[in-house]
């Protein structure tokens, strides 16, 4: 995005949480240079210092070329598991969910038909052991659409049948389908 911003306007606020690991905890920002010092003020009066030890860590895994081999290996194998969830998804759901798979990311999104509460069917997966999010969560309006976020990137390949044929059992049993 910055690469074409025109105007010098973006501002990109990213974490290594799920690029490395979550215990890590170091964010970044990417802004126009002209706000480099009022960021570094307001983040100066309210964030709690990170260990230096462990910046400096990162800084040298990144100046090494480490950092980019893990992005294009966790590429590779996020992609080999989002072909797996779409193929076994499109065998295992369908009539069930208007699946969106994007062509890359960690998540789908499963529609559901018009009028069905996403959240229902989500908590109703998730007492049968398969965590969605309703897409109700991300929106303002009520007369969105319904559907149902599902994370593939961190379900094993053993588990994802298993998991998705959980969420058309759910599916099934509250009248969808």
């Amino acid at each position: 995005m910055r690469s074409i911003d025109s105007t010098n306007s973006v501002i990109y606020i990213g974490t290594f949480s799920k690029s490395m690991f979550p215990s890590m905890r170091i964010g970044y920002f990417v802004l126009p240079e002209s706000l480099v010092g009022t960021f570094r003020s307001a983040i100066a009066s309210f964030a709690r210092s990170t260990s230096v030890l462990d910046q400096e860590t990162l800084a040298h895994f990144i100046d090494e070329g480490y950092f980019s081999a893990h992005i294009r290996q966790m590429q590779n194998v996020y992609g080999a598991r989002r072909k797996l969830f779409t193929e076994r998804a499109a065998q295992i759901l369908p009539g069930l969910l208007d699946m969106e798979i994007p062509d890359s990311g960690m998540n789908a999104i499963g529609w559901l038909p018009p009028g069905t509460d996403d959240a229902e069917i989500s908590e109703r997966g998730r007492e049968a052991g398969v965590t969605s999010f309703p897409i109700s969560l991300f929106r303002e309006r009520s007369s969105s659409r319904s559907g149902l976020l599902l994370g593939f990137a961190s379900v094993k390949e053993a588990e994802l049948d298993e998991n998705l044929l959980i969420l058309a059992r759910v599916l099934e049993q509250s009248g969808l389908g």
